[in-house]
């Protein structure tokens, strides 16, 4: 009877742990789905013209549509896809004397992806600088 009791105490600490881990997957999942989705609107921005990068990407929000332009539409629906209506993206762009750092010839981009889990909001954030090359 005691070995009965003591078999069943085990296999639910068993079956508790494997619903922790299992939690802790999911989280990693989404903090992965958020870097590449971060990753996907960077290499957009890079793939523009410097001038174009602050009329385009400046002020960019998923949760507001009306305020996609055209080049973000398939981040902002990928984002959507993968992480949920409740995911959000949005995009910053610095000019000079905005931040020390950024200097003449220079924008700063930074990049904030976000998302509920477990009651909280997550937040994944890049920020990178480019600078004017040549004229």
């Amino acid at each position: 009877m005691v070995s009965l009791l003591i078999l069943s105490i085990s296999i639910m600490g068993v079956a508790r742990l494997f619903i922790f881990s299992n939690q802790h997957s999911l989280s990693g999942n989404k903090e992965l789905v958020a870097a590449s989705l971060i990753q996907e609107i960077r290499e957009k921005i890079l793939s523009e013209t410097f001038d174009d990068i602050p009329s385009i990407f400046d002020g960019v929000d998923t949760n507001y549509d009306e305020n996609i332009p055209v080049p973000c539409q398939a981040w902002a629906a990928h984002l959507a896809a993968q992480l949920g209506q409740d995911g959000r993206g949005r995009i910053e762009i610095l000019e000079p004397g905005e931040e020390a750092a950024i200097l003449d010839r220079m924008v700063g981009v930074v990049i904030t992806i976000s998302w509920p889990e477990r009651g909280e909001t997550n937040d994944l954030v890049m920020r990178f600088a480019l600078s004017k090359v040549g004229q």
